[in-house]
């Protein structure tokens, strides 16, 4: 095993097939049941969403090293389409690049993408400071985030400090943020009797992403690298959220951990970490089922210009249950309905 070099074992991976990883494609040489995932026996794995760096190509193939350090084989269709520095376009991932991606698993284990997102990042918090070519940003969970415009986006709004707002951008290659998306809170007004009501059908508002356990695009578990926080010693209220596996963050637990409420306040029953939360996306008629990971959104009044028109901030799910409710992750929000199973 010690003679076998990072190059071999890519290429190992690239010629093996059947759902290979480095691991896989030598396990000859190494016992399978020594592998371990850094966070423990965690579940609800997603084998359709990756997070990771493309780390080799070849014969069509590219290989994505995710937060286990897994080798895994994805492949580009010609409708695969690629979020690169705030533009969509089809195809056009690259060796290095840092992605969230999701598709269809082939037999052999292949991930074939339907879209992929590189090295975008998403936050919530206050404005420090404020101008038409950048924005200063406090978050709870990490140094302050300062950001520039991209050229999707020419200049920012400005907003008075103190006020809070979400921001989704993307990383460069050499460190810089640029926003692509910012999604002010809004003047609270009365939201409507379906957002407040507790039917028994579920519950209907908007839900936001997250990135959680350190996880970022690249897979790494270093919080310095693509705005990915918490820490990876940190998986939220219930100790087991991971972006890059499926969950929602609810407000309520019955441990007795409730979020804030910035405006729009509603009332939602408490439910247990790993409770299953069946979330359905309007605005594609996909659904999902989340286990319970952590304690939030605070909710918040956001602007109503997505399919139904909701404005309160109810969950927060992982990169990963976001995407196959069919959400973009640089929209950053999506509007739907939250059913406890």
């Amino acid at each position: 095993m010690d003679q076998l070099t990072r190059r071999n074992l890519l290429g190992k991976a690239l010629a093996a097939g059947a759902g290979a990883t480095v691991l896989g494609a030598v396990a000859d040489a190494a016992d399978a049941s020594s592998k371990t995932s850094p966070f423990g026996q965690i579940s609800f794995e997603d084998p359709a969403f990756i997070a990771g760096r493309v780390v080799d190509s070849g014969a069509g193939i590219l290989v994505a090293e995710d937060a286990d350090a897994k080798l895994r084989r994805i492949r580009m269709r010609d409708v695969s389409q690629v979020w690169k520095e705030g533009v969509w376009r089809i195809g056009g991932l690259s060796v290095g690049d840092c992605i969230y991606g999701r598709g269809t698993l082939e037999p052999d284990g292949t991930l074939a993408i339907d879209k992929a997102w590189v090295s975008i990042f998403n936050h919530y918090g206050a404005v420090r400071s404020s101008s038409a070519l950048g924005l200063a940003v406090d978050i709870a969970d990490g140094e302050p985030l300062t950001v520039s415009a991209s050229p999707p986006m020419r200049s920012l709004p400005k907003f008075a400090a103190g006020h809070g707002v979400q921001v989704v951008g993307f990383q460069s290659a050499t460190g810089e943020l640029a926003a692509t998306r910012l999604i002010p809170d809004v003047p609270e007004s009365k939201p409507g009797a379906q957002e407040l009501a507790a039917a028994s059908q579920g519950f209907f508002g908007v839900a936001s992403w997250q990135c959680c356990g350190g996880i970022n695009a690249c897979g790494s578990q270093d919080c310095s690298i693509g705005r990915c926080c918490p820490a990876p010693s940190s998986h939220g209220a219930c100790g087991t959220c991971r972006t890059d596996r499926a969950g929602t963050a609810w407000p309520h637990l019955t441990t007795g951990c409730s979020a804030s409420c910035i405006s729009c306040c509603v009332t939602l029953p408490s439910v247990a970490c790993g409770h299953v939360i069946q979330v359905i996306n309007f605005c594609t008629g996909l659904g999902a089922n989340c286990p319970v990971n952590d304690c939030g959104p605070n909710a918040r009044c956001v602007p109503t210009n997505r399919c139904f028109g909701y404005q309160v901030v109810k969950w927060d799910l992982t990169a990963c249950s976001f995407t196959a409710t069919g959400g973009n992750l640089d929209a950053g929000l999506f509007d739907g309905q939250a059913i406890i199973t």
